[in-house]
């Protein structure tokens, strides 16, 4: 398993298998000629080899049981398969590959990337780092600086270290984001629906809670000068 923000489920699972299923005989056989159109953002740091070779190790630890940790030459690639195999899914291009089990026939590659990559700091232009003010206050990793400068990763760079058990890896909360009857992943309504019924377990605010939200004293707190209008 990959160590991504949050726990992947079963449909993102098998949608990265399926992603690197593609990528890798695509690769291999368009070669160089391919390498930009299916990897247009990596493709400045990766070779066609390299590439290659990382996926497929990439791939037999996306199948394992145990966690283990990406960086940003890790997560820039998988963006990038991410965002075309949800295009060509979404364009019904694979037919031959849906998802088993369920009714998805949308993927939301946005939902989906604020909803596992921890950030997107690999897409950081080169020139926002140029400033050095800049770069101490965003605070970017050795491989992020790596990936944003362009340069090619160093066989260190491409580790994955093996996560220990009991290490706390997932640090977003596991929720639903599908269910047997959703059309689209990640489904947003699942979550929707439990804010509400925690809402209607709560019940009302007490008597002395509505009271002080009727009176609204915040209104009176007044602000500092510099905050006023």
């Amino acid at each position: 398993m990959l160590q991504f923000s949050t726990k992947p489920d079963k449909v993102f699972t098998e949608i990265v298998s399926n992603a690197i299923y593609l990528a890798i005989p695509t690769l291999k056989y368009g070669g160089q000629d391919v390498l930009k159109n299916v990897l247009p953002n990596a493709s400045r740091v990766f070779d066609l080899e390299t590439a290659i070779e990382t996926l497929e190790r990439l791939d037999h630890y996306h199948k394992s049981l145990f966690v283990y940790e990406l960086n940003d030459y890790h997560f820039i690639l998988i963006y990038d398969l991410l965002e075309g195999y949800c295009e060509l899914f979404n364009e019904d291009e694979l037919k031959c590959m849906s998802i088993k089990g369920t009714k998805i026939t949308k993927i939301d590659f946005d939902s989906l990337s604020s909803l596992y990559f921890f950030d997107e700091d690999f897409l950081t232009p080169k020139r926002r780092i140029l400033d050095p003010k800049i770069i101490n206050f965003l605070h970017f990793t050795l491989e992020s600086i790596g990936v944003i400068m362009g340069l090619k990763p160093s066989p260190r760079n491409l580790e994955n270290r093996l996560i220990p058990l009991g290490e706390h890896v997932f640090p977003k909360e596991d929720a639903p984001f599908y269910r047997p009857e959703s059309t689209e992943y990640p489904d947003y309504s699942i979550l929707d629906e439990m804010e509400r019924e925690e809402a209607r377990r709560a019940g009302p605010p007490s008597s002395k809670l509505q009271k002080i939200l009727n009176e609204k004293p915040w209104e009176n707190l007044g602000l500092p000068e510099e905050f006023e209008d």
